[in-house]
């Protein structure tokens, strides 16, 4: 198979290239392995009984509420198709940021054993550096939210230091988050700036409500569920915020992991 890669969408450019095998100098290239058994067990406790301040676990909270948000049907069909495409153009995102959550959860699950069960992506790029051998990674940074990265599966397979699964499956999982993250970066302050204008409309649709002389309590539940709507897509507007920033620390923490674990010319 021939090289693999990902990327994202983003107008601004900010190119340069970098590459990792054996022969490139590395930063802090050695595995900190614990000493002894009696080490292992200090350095898990004492992460266990850290508790991370209080803004940290308030968005750890809100990281976990973001979920998909349906709109109700207006029985005008202008204004409802404004809240169905928004809410769909919201819900795509939300989709976007699961699966981000997904792959780099899924990434960290091949480290596990040798981080004693607490995976940090630096520490899971410099084990995943090791397995690699001498296969040739081209990590690309191409914009400001778009790292492009590129390798032969057959290069891994045939050079790795493990077994090619635990080679290739991080790498295929780092390629993906990369995408989804560039693509939650790029797609989400258009869509956050499209739900502003459209509460701003608000009163716009309460005369297009109106206008259509709706009868009896049909137009008193359309006027309802304009307000509900509005109501959803404030909070689409506080789950994007949300989103935006679990994606932007993910995205520099992949950056950072990348600069220090594949090269050293960046």
């Amino acid at each position: 198979m021939g090289n693999t890669c990902c990327g994202c969408l983003s107008s601004e450019k900010d190119s340069y290239s970098y590459e990792y095998n054996s022969r490139t100098p590395l930063l802090g290239a050695q595995v900190s392995v614990p000493e002894s058994r009696a080490a292992t067990k200090e350095n898990v406790s004492s992460a266990r009984r850290y508790r991370p301040p209080e803004d940290s676990r308030q968005f750890e909270s809100s990281i976990e509420a973001v979920t998909t948000i349906e709109t109700l049907p207006v029985p005008v069909s202008s204004v409802d198709k404004t809240f169905k495409d928004q809410a769909k153009r919201y819900n795509d995102l939300v989709e976007t940021y699961s699966n981000l959550r997904t792959e780099i959860h899924n990434f960290k699950t091949y480290f596990e054993e040798e981080t004693s069960g607490i995976p940090v992506l630096q520490d899971c790029f410099r084990i995943l550096v090791r397995r690699c051998g001498d296969a040739k990674i081209t990590i690309d940074r191409k914009s400001k939210t778009l790292l492009y990265v590129s390798f032969n599966q057959k290069d891994v397979t045939e050079k790795c230091t493990v077994t090619p699964e635990q080679a290739l499956k991080p790498l295929e999982h780092y390629q993906n988050a990369c995408k989804y993250a560039g693509d939650v970066l790029h797609h989400a302050p258009h869509i956050k700036d499209s739900i502003s204008i459209i509460i701003n409309d608000e009163k716009a649709m309460r005369r297009e409500i109106t206008k259509a002389d709706l009868p009896g309590e049909k137009g008193v539940d359309a006027m309802k569920a304009v307000m509900s709507n509005i109501t959803n897509l404030k909070q689409m507007k506080v789950n994007i915020d949300t989103i935006q920033k679990y994606a932007d620390n993910t995205f520099k923490e992949l950056l950072e992991a990348s600069r220090n674990f594949f090269a050293s010319n960046c």
